[in-house]
């Protein structure tokens, strides 16, 4: 919707893209870091 009222604005696009893939991104990242299991260590740290 945003992009078709933008009227040919490629800014206005490039935004509405950028901010809808960042989102999308944000939810993946929360998706995986729910199913990591709480026992894997939390960083490639070895010690």
């Amino acid at each position: 919707m945003a992009v078709y009222r933008s009227n040919g604005d490629m800014g206005a696009i490039a935004f509405v893209t950028f901010s809808y893939l960042n989102l999308v991104s944000l939810f993946f990242c929360l998706r995986m870091y729910e199913k990591t299991p709480p026992s894997r260590p939390a960083g490639g740290i070895s010690r």
